[in-house]
């Protein structure tokens, strides 16, 4: 698997060298595709062109454009694992699975050893559906490399499906350490609630907060588990809050009423009530 790394990694310094700019280089990237498109109608053949072209397609989602480039690249370098992987994945974002599946296969066929096609098949397989194939991929992928949270990631939402929380909670976890995700975590909350570590997931939002204290998403995260957890005046001051940062939703609104009236303070009530009655 290193020589085909190597080898592709090469054709990127490659293509860096002939249009004088990083591939990160979004503000001439446009220019620079433009340009690659009329040269390979010269040379329909290079393959450092056809690298180049493909994935930058990708990295601009451009995906049937990406797939087109990763074709013709493919027909040149059939061993070429990454690609075979690239090109799966801008198939499903296409709604191709059964290309995006085949093209997962053949990565695997060319290097059983690495990780990364079992990932991107554990992805495919938990997009179908198939919440046991995609645990047994992550599972596989993680036997080769345990460092991989793309695995990790897959299987815990695999896991959450199925109803697991356990084994989800703990693939989350460690995917969320590394790369914080909004909807994970929202995941992962809801696992800690049916295992009754509420008093856990308290401790990690206010975390968060001490982090990220303007987040309107985390305050109302916050609020509402105070609402279930019976401390209505720590809700209500949360509530306050993502109001005074400039909250214009009626649900907010709604919502903070609720929680004074449990909370016994019915002067507020009222005047949040009333506040509530003028946006409307």
């Amino acid at each position: 698997g290193n020589h085909k790394k190597a080898g592709t990694l090469a054709l990127r310094r490659e293509a860096e060298q002939m249009f004088g700019l990083s591939l990160g280089d979004n503000d001439r990237l446009t220019i620079a595709l433009k340009a690659s498109s009329r040269q390979l109608q010269e040379t329909p053949d290079n393959q450092t062109l056809l690298y180049w072209h493909a994935e930058r397609h990708y990295a601009a989602q451009n995906w049937q454009e990406a797939v087109d480039a990763y074709r013709r690249y493919i027909e040149i370098r059939t061993e070429d694992y990454a690609a075979y992987l690239d090109r799966s994945y801008a198939h499903e974002n296409l709604g191709h699975h059964a290309e995006a599946m085949a093209d997962a296969n053949t990565a695997i066929g060319i290097d059983p050893a690495r990780a990364w096609g079992f990932a991107v098949r554990a992805l495919l397989h938990r997009k179908a559906g198939q919440f046991e194939k995609a645990i047994q991929d992550a599972t596989t992928a993680l036997r080769h490399d345990p460092e991989n949270i793309g695995a990790r990631r897959e299987r815990g939402i695999a896991y959450h499906e199925l109803g697991q929380c356990e084994p989800a909670l703990e693939d989350l976890s460690v995917f969320l350490k590394q790369k914080p995700n909004a909807w994970l975590f929202r995941l992962r909350a809801g696992c800690l609630l049916r295992l009754g570590r509420s008093a856990e997931l308290l401790e990690d939002l206010n975390e968060r907060i001490d982090i990220d204290p303007s987040s309107q998403q985390l305050l109302h995260q916050r609020a509402k588990l105070l609402r279930q957890l019976e401390r209505y005046s720590e809700a209500a001051a949360d509530y306050a809050e993502m109001v005074r940062l400039g909250s214009e939703d009626d649900v907010v609104f709604i919502e903070w009423c609720a929680t004074l009236v449990a909370a016994g303070d019915l002067e507020q009530y009222r005047q949040r009530c009333r506040e509530l009655l003028d946006r409307f």
